[in-house]
């Protein structure tokens, strides 16, 4: 019979991740331990250390700086891709973005928050999205707040610049050809037309929202991450940084609101979306 072998927790793992979890808000357990370890050995070889080990040692001796954010950050998941969950732009055009757009044509402002944006594929997406089936948002301020608490990948999201395989992912043939621009090193650049829409900021979720006026809230495979006390942490936050009553939040496919005082559950053909609830208008 094969045994199960027990993993050793060592003493530096579980003080580290309650900093994570302090200071960004994500629930990671002593199981995760695997992830410190490969996360967080690439830094302490670049600092010459001797591992991780060593590297949280360290961090333990002195008040959070620049090291522990870089740490922090590390244990962040950055996956991504355009159109990621196909559905979810599809709700987008035929449900959402249509409500959206008839509330702010009178003033011709369009105000969107993709937050956890990592690299920004999810901003550049909505873009896309506007661009080829609203065109007559062209003529409108339209504003596309991307966030993320990572500082190296929003790098990647401000200069929207991405390789040939990273377009591929999600992306057709004419999308690419029409929205994006290659460059002499063979990447490609997010063209000025879509780009303009975009900005880019560090903000942590469990920080007041510093815009506010937002009529469409993307927050997707995020909350998944965060005990239940921090979600509504998190959701109060963007709750108050919505346009008004009808203003549209959508989340992961796996992901849900039990807070039903501040927002309203609505099912599309293939998941759903909620909107700010009107008592608080």
């Amino acid at each position: 019979m094969f045994k199960s072998e027990t993993v050793q927790v060592w003493p530096e793992t579980g003080p580290f991740l309650e900093q994570v979890e302090q200071h960004l808000g994500l629930a990671l357990g002593l199981e995760k331990q695997y992830l410190v370890a490969s996360r967080l050995q690439p830094i302490a070889r670049a600092r010459g250390m001797e591992d991780w080990r060593a590297l949280l040692r360290s961090l333990s001796q002195s008040p959070v700086g620049e090291l522990h954010w870089a740490c922090f950050e590390a244990m962040t998941t950055q996956e991504t891709r355009f159109f990621r969950d196909d559905f979810c732009f599809e709700t987008l055009r035929h449900t959402v973005l249509p409500e959206v757009l008839e509330r702010a044509r009178s003033r011709r402002v369009l105000k969107v928050w993709s937050a956890g944006t990592s690299t920004g594929q999810e901003a550049c997406s909505l873009a896309i999205l506007l661009y080829d089936h609203f065109p007559e948002v062209r003529d409108w301020q339209v504003q596309i707040w991307a966030t993320d608490i990572c500082e190296q990948t929003l790098a990647q999201a401000q200069a929207a610049r991405y390789s040939g395989q990273e377009l591929d992912k999600g992306l057709s043939s004419e999308q690419k050809s029409r929205h994006f621009l290659i460059q002499p090193d063979g990447h490609f650049s997010l063209a000025p037309q879509l780009k303009r829409w975009i900005g880019v900021a560090r903000h942590n979720l469990l920080d007041p929202v510093p815009e506010t006026g937002f009529d469409l809230v993307l927050l997707r495979n995020v909350l998944i991450y965060f005990r239940a006390n921090q979600k509504s942490q998190v959701l109060r936050c963007v709750h108050q940084s919505m346009s008004a009553a009808g203003a549209s939040l959508i989340l992961g496919a796996s992901e849900t609101i039990f807070e039903h005082d501040l927002f309203i559950q609505h099912k599309a053909a293939r998941g759903g979306y909620f909107t700010r609830h009107d008592k608080f208008s």
